[in-house]
């Protein structure tokens, strides 16, 4: 299989103040230098998290910037840009930041939730899936395994031209990744009690894998690809978020792994 295309530019990652270890800006900070991408670092503050107007709007913000340059001083990525903002509604303007951002990846890290408490409250990670037309990582609280091994999450029998085009991007990006990165790459799919018969030559020519990296799961499509993650032990899912599916929104409770999420195309 030939060598993809696609590459990364510029990186949009949101750093989180209330945590010790910033693991999403090690994740985006470790791509930028093996694309050569500018890295855009990101932190909203929660209108009311300082004690008056003067402090949130002036003392706060430039606290927060001063953390994020200590951050980038010992950063070998060459090209950075620092954004810090304050909002009533951080969950909001963090994804207007990003979806305007120009850049061609965001990361952030994962914020688990139960099922019930994502249904009745909006959260960012559902937020930017939502609205995001680049590909999202949401990155999982952990560090990555000695061997670092990638799971491109396939839907075996696309039900339209879109899937079948989003299948194929999950394909690229996940080998170019597995090149850059060094992953050693698997794929996975779905399948119900009345779809078993899976042809696994068939399904590694498509992926352009040898046949035993290649693996179908019974079950719920978000409980199959975390499962077959968990089996492979990978730390990086790539899926596609296909307009009127919830997969990707739901493997993120599901999984201990980064998520790389790619939009659905027009």
């Amino acid at each position: 299989m030939s060598q993809p295309q696609q590459r990364f530019s510029r990186i949009f990652v949101v750093i989180d103040p209330t945590c010790f270890v910033q693991t999403a800006f090690l994740r985006a900070e470790a791509i930028a230098r093996a694309n050569g991408a500018e890295l855009v670092v990101y932190c909203c503050i929660a209108e009311g998290s300082g004690d008056s107007p003067h402090e949130r709007t002036t003392e706060r913000v430039n606290i927060v910037r001063e953390s994020i340059g200590r951050l980038l001083a010992g950063s070998a990525v060459e090209k950075t840009q620092i954004r810090v903002e304050w909002s009533d509604d951080w969950r909001r303007a963090l994804v207007d930041a990003a979806v305007s951002s120009q850049c061609d990846l965001l990361v952030k890290q994962a914020s688990r939730h139960s099922l019930v408490g994502r249904v009745f409250s909006a959260t960012a990670d559902w937020m930017l899936l939502n609205d995001a037309r680049q590909p999202v990582m949401l990155v999982a609280d952990k560090m990555p395994g000695a061997e670092r091994r990638l799971l491109a999450a396939i839907k075996l029998k696309p039900d339209d031209v879109q899937q079948e085009v989003l299948n194929s991007k999950i394909v690229e990006l996940s080998h170019y990744l597995s090149d850059v990165v060094g992953f050693e790459m698997h794929a996975a799919t779905a399948f119900r009690g009345d779809d078993v018969y899976f042809d696994r030559q068939k399904f590694a020519d498509s992926c352009g894998l040898p046949r035993n990296r290649v693996h179908a799961v019974e079950g719920a499509a978000h409980i199959a690809i975390a499962r077959a993650a968990a089996d492979v032990g990978a730390d990086t899912i790539v899926i596609g978020n296909p307009q009127r599916s919830e997969t990707a929104q739901r493997l993120i409770d599901h999984a201990n792994s980064d998520i790389l999420v790619l939009p659905a195309t027009d």
